[in-house]
């Protein structure tokens, strides 16, 4: 497609855009621009052909005509075809949301509503809307009526995403950092089903399924993710390769049963000049309803802490502890902990498995706290003695301890496995949910959904957010949640999820390059539960901790970046109070995350590589920086902060001798004075990072 040609597609989007409703019996194609006239869509209404899209970015063609629609038995949507008149609509529906990335969110796009029927029978219609944005293409199907059926099933998605070269793709890869690069050429290849026999003789059929969201790497001209908002009710999306064009995927979902009308989630395509500006979108956010909690004063946002990951940890004997003192599953433990929290403002204290027993026994009550009683199951999980297991783990009053931590401003976050749910029903759990409300709990870290299908546990999840939004708690998923789409526009009490792996979580931990992966692909789709923020890294953390089995790839600085460079409402941090007062000048960076930004900017992003985060609160700028295990020299530019102040900088450095393996806990703390037109050089350590407070002088 030529630069002009692609200019006279945009010239004819105004002069449509301005005009009467378009007739479907036209067959030049309808164009939408985005706002600012960078991004055109390109929709074919050929009537009696099927509906196709392509996408022209700053007059450069990124996807070639691409097909819509459902696979469906009997092919009830068979080849969808325009009909009747339809009208573009500009838009305007900024927002400011409760927290997140920014304080006030500019939602305008411009509007596509296109009438189609299926090829096989004219009484199956559906409407397609298109949205451009500024930095993306949208749509969804609505799927308004079927001849004499009131429900269909959606056997896969037949959305096509068609590039015009055979690029690179990175997946988010569950519990793991993310596949890729993956030729788009290679995908056939690569999801192929591979079986194998095992030296038992049993016979295993492995899969290499492609999940999302997907990255893809169109230099020079673009970065483009590609996922999906507003889920509901529906399988979640993954992809599959396209064995008719191989520069293209095409959408997969698990077969979804809906009721008639029905309204598909957004297939998105985010499109940016660089990596930087994918990590800054909120597209994914902007296209979920409003928030439906009507009072949003009692959510919160910030620094948690949590007992599994530093269970266990050993404090040499010393004037405060002259026999030694060693963390574990109990009341003094917590109190320590929460003791910490409190000193330092921070809102929340999360309990993790075990309090009231093994989460996996349908006899474990989660309203009679009981871990004392378990120490051999205990044992066996967390490859200890039951010796060790009965000193460290003891009897937890739960009521008591979440009233010690309300009398100290620290709100409590309960662990429940959804074995609770399988067993006594959506109802059965709320009346769980209600003593926790009762006694005082502010939310629920919800653990191991084993719902299948997909469809029902996309379900589940939202009538579980919805029955915490209800009883004014917060929400927490792990072990395998749905994907993020941008539910906390609408329930903003749903904080945080574990769409990745919380670190020395499932015997692993991220190597920094890991890391740099993960953050972004993953955090595309919303905001993570990581749990960093390791500071005692010198010590034997492997043999001391229960929770953690791989040491912790990272610096002291690195660990304080990473709290701040992963979007999410609840940072929940991984190590002891001692270890946090130890390196107190540090823990200050940390004391500034707030979960709820004015504003984020990413000033570097080098895949795998490097990524360095600016974000506001009130005056106050905060600046964090990881790298590789090459570590790198970095110069930033002030330009975000105001052009009419001073500022005091606060800048944590790893030290000359700093290394993510060897010398993992050295940095150093200076501060200058900075202004908007200044730069400044960092260095990061091997594995290392950087961290800056910019305060403005009065």
């Amino acid at each position: 497609m030529t630069k002009d040609f692609v200019f006279l597609l945009v010239l004819m989007a105004t002069a449509i855009f301005r005009s009467d409703p378009i007739i479907a019996e036209d067959t030049s194609p309808i164009t939408v621009v985005s706002p600012d006239g960078r991004i055109a869509l390109i929709v074919s209404v050929i009537p009696s052909q099927p509906v196709t899209y392509s996408i022209v970015f700053n007059n450069t063609q990124l996807i070639t005509p691409s097909s819509l629609g459902f696979d469906t038995d009997n092919d009830q949507l068979k080849m969808l075809t325009p009909i009747a008149s339809t009208t573009i609509t500009a838009h305007d529906e900024s927002y400011k949301p409760t927290w997140g990335k920014r304080s006030f969110i500019e939602n305008k796009f411009n509007q596509l509503t296109l009438s189609t029927v299926s090829s096989t029978n004219p009484n199956n219609k559906v409407d397609i809307i298109f949205r451009a944005y500024n930095n993306g293409i949208t749509f969804r199907y609505i799927i308004q009526s079927l001849e004499n059926a009131n429900t269909i099933t959606l056997n896969n998605d037949n959305t096509e995403f068609n590039f015009t070269q055979d690029y690179n793709v990175y997946f988010t890869a569950g519990e793991h950092a993310p596949k890729g690069p993956y030729l788009l050429s290679s995908l056939e290849k690569r999801t192929r089903p591979i079986t194998r026999t095992d030296k038992r003789g049993k016979t295993r059929t492995r899969t290499n399924p492609l999940h999302s969201p997907a990255l893809i790497d169109v230099s020079p001209h673009a970065f483009i993710s590609i996922h999906e908002a507003d889920l509901i009710n529906f399988a979640p999306l993954n992809y599959r390769a396209n064995s008719n064009n191989p520069n293209s995927m095409l959408a997969k979902i698990q077969a979804s049963t809906v009721n008639i009308p029905f309204t598909s989630p957004w297939r998105v395509i985010t499109i940016t000049s660089n990596l930087n500006q994918q990590l800054e979108s909120t597209l994914i956010e902007q296209l979920n309803p409003p928030c439906a909690i009507n009072d949003t004063s009692w959510i919160k946002t910030g620094i948690a802490n949590t007992e599994n990951r530093n269970w266990g940890a050993i404090i040499p004997p010393n004037s405060q502890f002259p026999e030694g003192y060693r963390y574990g599953k109990t009341m003094d433990s917590y109190k320590r902990l929460i003791d910490h929290l409190s000193r330092n403002g921070q809102p929340f204290f999360m309990i993790d498995s075990g309090w009231y027993g093994n989460q996996r026994d349908i006899e474990s009550d989660p309203l009679t706290p009981k871990q004392e009683n378990d120490h051999e199951t205990a044992a066996k999980f967390y490859r200890s003695t039951a010796e060790l297991m009965k000193k460290y783990r003891g009897q937890i009053d739960m009521p008591a301890l979440i009233q010690y931590a309300k009398d100290r401003n620290v709100d409590i976050i309960i662990y429940i496995n959804d074995l609770i749910r399988r067993q006594r029903g959506i109802d059965g759990l709320r009346k769980v949910f209600e003593t926790y409300k009762q006694w005082g709990a502010a939310g629920i870290k919800y653990g191991f959904m084993s719902e299948s299908p997909q469809q029902s546990k996309v379900n589940v999840t939202r009538k579980i957010v919805q029955m915490c939004a209800d009883l004014q708690l917060y929400i927490n998923f792990h072990d395998g949640p749905i994907h993020p789409t941008g539910e906390q526009r609408t329930y903003p009490n749903f904080l945080t999820r574990e769409y990745c792996h919380a670190q020395g979580d499932a015997s692993r931990c991220y190597k920094p390059n890991e890391f740099l992966r993960t953050v972004f692909v993953n955090m595309l789709a919303g905001p993570l539960d990581m749990q960093n923020g390791f500071f005692d890294l010198s010590s034997d953390l492997v043999g001391e901790r229960f929770q953690v089995r791989q040491p912790v790839y990272s610096t002291a600085v690195s660990e304080a970046a990473r709290c701040m460079i992963v979007d999410s409402g609840m940072i929940i941090l991984a190590d002891h109070d001692i270890a946090y007062d130890k390196k107190a000048d540090l823990f200050q960076f940390i004391n500034h995350l707030t979960g709820k930004w004015d504003q984020t900017k990413i000033l570097q992003a080098q895949y795998g590589k490097l990524i360095t985060t600016a974000r506001k609160t009130n005056n106050t700028w905060l600046v964090a920086s990881v790298s590789d295990e090459q570590g790198s020299t970095n110069t930033i530019y002030l330009d975000f902060l105001d052009k009419n102040k001073t500022y005091t900088a606060t800048l944590f450095e790893d030290a000359k001798d700093a290394h993510y393996i060897n010398n993992p806990e050295a940095y150093t703390v200076r501060t200058i004075t900075v202004k908007a037109n200044d730069s400044f050089t960092f260095t990061a350590a091997p594995g290392g990072g950087f961290a800056a407070i910019f305060k403005p002088n009065k």
